[in-house]
């Protein structure tokens, strides 16, 4: 078996190194998608939180609402209907000028 030199650096050691330097970058890599998970993280709870404490802070206005109507009868309905149609303004478009008297209407 020969030996090399010491100042030439060994096969399996330069694979080693270039293994640990690969190994190296994958670990950076993970440790900025963890940092961004867990700002990702505390952003949503931030939301959450804040949402949770204005849902709360909202609650006694649901006091405030009107009540709720039933629905009304549809012969109520229909009536109700047929009043708001009585009380409209005739539509005058169309109807023209009104035409003189005959003269022989006229009374002596």
């Amino acid at each position: 078996m020969r030996q090399q030199p010491p100042d030439e650096p060994r096969a399996d050691s330069v694979e080693s190194q270039e293994r640990l330097a690969g190994m190296q970058r994958e670990m950076d890599e993970m440790r900025v998608l963890v940092r961004q998970l867990i700002g990702t993280n505390a952003v949503e709870n931030v939301l959450i939180n804040g949402f949770c404490k204005l849902s709360a802070q909202l609650e006694p206005l649901a006091e405030l609402t009107p009540p709720r109507r039933t629905p009304m009868d549809p012969k109520d309905m229909a009536r109700l209907a047929h009043v708001r149609a009585e009380l409209k303004r005739p539509s005058w478009i169309g109807t023209g000028s009104l035409e003189p008297p005959h003269p022989s209407w006229s009374t002596p």
